[in-house]
């Protein structure tokens, strides 16, 4: 039986196929992120980004916004090896979890929290509330 790790590396490829012809619209959602970002996000936000897969999207939405912090949460190494890469360029810190979200916890993130923003593909999933 393949480990979880396995079967996330055998399906990376179908996945970036999926987001590179925009088969699921990540085009369209990011663009209206960006919109977001840059003119109703506070200064120095956090972004948590929930299920990051390998980030692509949100670095791009990202660029040139005042992003204070990144936190990308994934079961996929192999994803999270991408995002590293896909998030090089922004300036601010940036930090990527190998573990399930439900069980994520993470520092400096709470339900109070006025200035955080979530990952748009993630926003039903359940148990993600705990983690915020």
């Amino acid at each position: 039986m393949q480990t979880d790790q396995e079967l996330f590396a055998k399906g990376l490829a179908t996945y970036q196929k999926v987001v590179n012809e925009n088969y699921m619209a990540h085009k369209e959602v990011y663009d209206l992120l960006r919109q977001v970002l840059v003119t109703e996000a506070p200064d120095q936000f956090v972004f948590l980004d929930i299920a990051c897969g390998t980030a692509t999207g949100s670095a791009e939405a990202l660029k040139g916004t005042n992003v204070g912090r990144y936190v990308g949460v994934d079961i996929s190494r192999p994803s999270l090896d991408v995002a590293q890469g896909a998030l090089r360029n922004l300036h601010c810190p940036v930090e990527v979890r190998c573990q399930d979200f439900v069980e994520a916890s993470i520092p400096g993130m709470n339900r109070s929290m006025s200035h955080g923003l979530v990952s748009p593909f993630t926003i039903s999933v359940p148990g993600k509330s705990s983690i915020l």
